[in-house]
């Protein structure tokens, strides 16, 4: 096998390991809530199928090495369509060493029937098409090409309808059950542009640290999540919390949602 070759298949053993040993130990150190659905699929996927597809390399090293990139990219995109963002710097590196080894391991057996590969040359041609064949398969499995293909297809007077919808919700009938209690009181609601704007006020007797109104702002902004102001019009949500002369302001988007709302509002439109 030549030297290039040799140097794509070790990137690909390289990402498989890295990949097996990062998930075991995120299990094993009970870093990541695991008991959620698409993070439980993204582990396995990771964690167990990559091992073994590692060790199947052995004795099957080209279908084994092409399965790793479609378990790869297939994880990737599944979470994606959980609502999971996965790095994009990540997903083009792992996707790059996977498709190197990939390629490396049907180069080398194209080599022993006497017809070599294109794509495993080592001229600067193919090492570019590798690259752009990996970012493009990077995109397209991590949201970023479909996102920016719905976003051109999106018609500006579909926010305009939203807003008016939203206006009526929240600002014309103001929903004051449920975001009100004793000890915090909503005050005003707003939209400005995209963000919308909820002003509390804390009782004068009772005193919240930052942290605690934190921990309260993003339990209100969970249920947003279910928006499609938020998950399609990139809608921001701000909670301004007055207690005294003090003034706390938290503001939220889609990046901060978890895998799945907490709850879930109605829908609008």
């Amino acid at each position: 096998m030549p030297e290039h070759l040799r140097f794509y298949q070790l990137c690909g053993i390289i990402a498989a390991v890295i990949s097996a040993l990062v998930s075991v130990l995120l299990y094993l150190l009970d870093v990541e809530d695991f008991d959620s659905p698409p993070l439980l699929v993204a582990f396995i996927i990771a964690g167990p199928v990559t091992l073994l597809l590692l060790l199947g390399m052995v004795k099957f090293p080209r279908v084994c090495a092409w399965l790793l990139l479609g378990s790869f990219s297939g994880g990737i995109l599944y979470l994606y369509s959980q609502g999971v963002l996965f790095n994009l710097v990540i997903t083009v590196l792992f996707t790059c060493f996977y498709l190197f080894g990939a390629v490396a391991a049907s180069g080398s057996r194209r080599l022993l029937s006497g017809k070599p590969l294109w794509l495993a040359g080592k001229r600067y041609r193919e090492v570019l098409t590798l690259l752009l064949l990996a970012v493009l398969l990077s995109l397209c499995s991590s949201g970023y090409l479909l996102r920016w293909a719905q976003a051109k297809k999106d018609n500006p007077l579909q926010w305009v309808e939203y807003r008016r919808t939203m206006v009526e919700r929240y600002i014309d009938n103001r929903p004051d059950a449920g975001l009100s209690s004793k000890e915090i009181e909503l005050k005003k609601v707003r939209l400005e542009n995209k963000t919308l704007v909820f002003v509390y006020r804390i009782a004068g007797d009772v005193m919240m640290d930052e942290s605690h109104l934190s921990v309260l702002a993003r339990k209100a902004f969970s249920p947003h999540c279910a928006e499609r102001g938020v998950k399609e019009f990139n809608m921001k949500v701000m909670l301004v919390y007055h207690q005294g002369q003090a003034e706390s302001v938290f503001v939220f988007d889609k990046g901060d949602c978890p895998v799945f709302a907490t709850q879930m509002l109605p829908p609008t439109g």
